[in-house]
C-alpha cells in the first residue's frame, strides 16, 4: 500500500515531475551537505545494524563512487530485489497529482548529475509534517523493491527509515 493518497496518476507525468526535480537540484550547490543538521521537530529514527542487518551500505562511498553504484542498482534491479540498503542524499519532495513523492537524490561531487531514488518510510508518516525541509542531508534505509502503477514498474526502497543523523552500527 501506498504511503501517500490522492488521484492517480499518468506514468509519463511522474516520471516529468522525477526528472524535473532532479534537473532543479543539478544546480543546486552541494553547499547543503557541508550545513550543520538542522534542527527540527522532526522526530530521529535510529536504527542499529543488529536490528536490521544491511546488505549494502552506500554511505562511505565518495560522491562520484555513490552515483556509479546507484546506477548499478537502477541498472540491474534484478540483482538487487529483496536487498537492504543505507545511503545518504539530499531530500526530495515533489508533489504531483495530489499527493507527495519522497525521493533522495544521490549526486556526483559536482551536483550536476545524479539519480533519485523514491522511498516509502515505514510507518504513517506524512509531508512536511514529519520531514525535515526539502534540499535536507538525509540518511534513508530501506529494502529495494519494486512496485507497478499504471502499468510501469518503478524501484524504490520500501519500508524505509529515514534520518538526519547518521545511522549507528
Amino acid at each position: 500500500m501506498r504511503h501517500t493518497t490522492g488521484k492517480r496518476h499518468t506514468a509519463a507525468g511522474r516520471m516529468a515531475a522525477l526528472i524535473l526535480a532532479a534537473l532543479l537540484l543539478c544546480g543546486a550547490r552541494h553547499a547543503a551537505a557541508a550545513q550543520a543538521e538542522e534542527e527540527s521537530a522532526v522526530q530521529q529514527e535510529t536504527v542499529s545494524a543488529e536490528a536490521i542487518p544491511v546488505d549494502i551500505d552506500l554511505t562511505p562511498l565518495s560522491q562520484t563512487m555513490l552515483i556509479a553504484r546507484s546506477a548499478e542498482i537502477i541498472g540491474n534491479p534484478d540483482e538487487y530485489i529483496g536487498k537492504r540498503i543505507r545511503t545518504v542524499g539530499i531530500l526530495q519532495a515533489i508533489e504531483f497529482d495530489g499527493r507527495t513523492i519522497t525521493s533522495i537524490y544521490l549526486g556526483d561531487a559536482s551536483g550536476c548529475c545524479g539519480t533519485a531514488l523514491e522511498f516509502n518510510r515505514a510507518g504513517d508518516y506524512r509531508y512536511p509534517e514529519d520531514y525535515p525541509s526539502a534540499g535536507s542531508v538525509i540518511f534513508v534505509e530501506g529494502t529495494f523493491e519494486r512496485y507497478e502503477e499504471d502499468g510501469v514498474t518503478y524501484c524504490w526502497l520500501n519500508d524505509a527509515v529515514m534520518s538526519t543523523q547518521k545511522f549507528t552500527d
